[in-house]
């Protein structure tokens, strides 16, 4: 097996051979083979697609909606962050009302999280008039 770091030819078989013949060379019996180790199978999780984030606005609210795309894994969690703020807040499911809100420019990141771990985000800009 490539994969394993060990030479082509030191396969299960080969070895039980070598033990079957250094057992002859030996007079003895050949000690019990060997069963090959089976190969775990690995079930990786695909990264969660990125959000697809729209925003509703009203005078200094937000209402946040997300979704998924089909094309990536699930996701087991969301997050938020407000104006590159590099503080994330659990967002809960879709939508999420963020208020008091001051007039003007705003961002708002969406991160999904799968059980691994493994995060996406998509980043929205948006404008809050003021009343």
């Amino acid at each position: 097996d490539p994969d394993s770091g060990y030479p082509s030819w030191f396969t299960t078989a080969t070895i039980n051979k070598a033990r079957a013949a250094v057992a002859a060379l030996l007079g003895g019996t050949p000690p019990p083979s060997i069963a090959p180790t089976p190969t775990p199978s690995a079930s990786i999780d695909p990264k969660p697609g990125a959000p697809d984030v729209l925003v509703d606005v009203a005078p200094g609210v937000a209402t946040v909606n997300w979704t998924l795309p089909p094309s990536g894994g699930a996701a087991d969690s969301f997050e938020y962050q407000l104006d590159g703020s590099g503080t994330w807040l659990a967002a809960g499911d879709s939508p999420l009302t963020i208020s008091g809100l001051a007039a003007g420019a705003h961002t708002v990141q969406i991160q999904a999280t799968n059980t691994h771990g493994s995060t996406l985000s998509e980043v929205k800009d948006f404008t809050i008039v003021a009343p």
